[in-house]
């Protein structure tokens, strides 16, 4: 019994000393629960900052090794910057939020969140200043709006955009009759080409090495996509054009082919154009049969309706035989016959068509009938030029116009 009451007395005094030990460390060092809760033991307070998750990351914007140099814009919780390292393509961008998210929530998160138990006191102080750091930089965006409005203009005048100012563009678009070089106003039209010239339509010479010598083109001067819509008195200025070259020509023994291709009626960048192509009177007369036979084994080929082949004009004439805003292929063998073809399928029908068969007619080298137009040199156009004008002279009607 003795024994057993001094284990007892032992114990107590045992656990009493340890006791005391941890009161002397715990005044020395603070609670260990301070800093981990454990129960058992103390535990010396750690005194090295342990940086937090904003701190660690780059893309959080409020940490000071952040680059802010590669931002561009800032919104009052998010931003956009452009990517540290070499981009995949030109103009690749971040968009980022400027608050840390622990999964779906930002830092910023409501008592009643399951993981606000998770989210210390520090943090959610940062997240009140990275709030109020938004308001300030809205404001400041704000105000930077004002004055770039006052300086620019307000961006809606512009683009009617609400968000941020937009310095109005002074790039002046271009327009169509611009960017055509067949259009007569267009200052790039090559006019050292141009023969003659009438009230709404003129004659002129390819810019690239003709099929055969006299090759030419009529066409009006304002920006059309084809003869079928064009007005009755531009009309007439084409037919007089016809007219006077088949007299002119056919002083040479030879006659002549009409050509146009009309595609692409949806975008209006292809200008009326018609090939005249003088042809010995014998290869001529053969025309027809090539044309015909042309076109109806490109439409067997390429065909999806059961539309008619091939139009015969010499009845109806090209107005009568087509209705306007269709894709088609005209060829004319002088002012009172010829086929017309509307086009089924734009990406299919080569627009050197017509050319392409000419050149067969002709009887060119395999690698002449399929090349690439090519051009020829200032000088050999000019004197080009001056030998068509000559013939040109004596079958000219628009001296009549003066």
């Amino acid at each position: 019994m003795r024994r057993a009451h001094d284990c007892l007395s032992w114990g107590k005094r045992k656990r009493q000393e340890a006791e005391n030990i941890k009161l002397i460390q715990n005044k020395q060092y603070g609670r260990a629960d301070d800093e981990y809760d454990f129960e058992d033991g103390p535990c010396r307070k750690s005194r090295k900052k342990v940086a937090t998750q904003q701190e660690r990351c780059l893309f959080c914007f409020e940490n000071p090794n952040k680059p802010k140099h590669l931002v561009v814009s800032i919104a009052n919780f998010t931003y956009l910057m452009l990517p540290q390292w070499q981009p995949v393509v030109p103009g690749h961008c971040f968009i980022l939020p400027m608050q840390f998210k622990f999964t779906n929530h930002t830092v910023g998160i409501s008592p009643t969140s399951p993981l606000s138990s998770s989210v210390s006191l520090p943090e959610m102080r940062r997240a009140h200043d990275c709030l109020s750091w938004g308001k300030r930089k809205r404001q400041e965006a704000e105000n930077i709006k004002l004055i770039q409005n006052k300086q620019y203009g307000r961006a809606d005048d512009e683009y009617d955009f609400e968000d941020g100012p937009c310095r109005k563009s002074t790039k002046k678009v271009a327009t169509q009759q611009e960017r055509c070089l067949f259009c007569f106003e267009n200052p790039n039209q090559p006019k050292h080409l141009v023969v003659s010239i009438a009230n709404f339509t003129y004659l002129m010479l390819p810019q690239w090495q003709p099929v055969v010598p006299g090759h030419c083109f009529i066409l009006p001067m304002q920006h059309e996509s084809a003869t079928r819509s064009v007005d009755n008195y531009v009309w007439e200025e084409i037919r007089n054009f016809k007219k006077c070259l088949i007299m002119m020509f056919a002083k040479q023994g030879k006659d002549l082919v009409f050509l146009e291709t009309v595609m692409g009626l949806a975008q209006q960048r292809r200008h009326c154009l018609i090939e005249c192509i003088p042809l010995p009177q014998k290869i001529a007369k053969q025309a027809p049969l090539y044309f015909k036979k042309a076109i109806e084994e490109v439409e067997h080929e390429w065909s999806q309706h059961n539309a008619k082949k091939l139009i015969d004009t010499s009845v109806k004439g090209l107005r009568g035989s087509v209705p306007k805003d269709f894709p088609y292929f005209h060829v004319e063998f002088g002012l009172n016959s010829g086929f017309v073809h509307v086009i089924d399928d734009e990406m299919q029908f080569k627009s050197t068509f017509g050319l392409d068969v000419i050149r067969g007619m002709l009887r060119l080298p395999e690698e002449e009938v399929y090349r690439r137009r090519r051009h020829e040199s200032v000088d050999a156009k000019r004197q080009a030029v001056a030998k068509f004008a000559r013939d040109w002279e004596s079958f000219d009607w628009t001296k009549q116009l003066d």
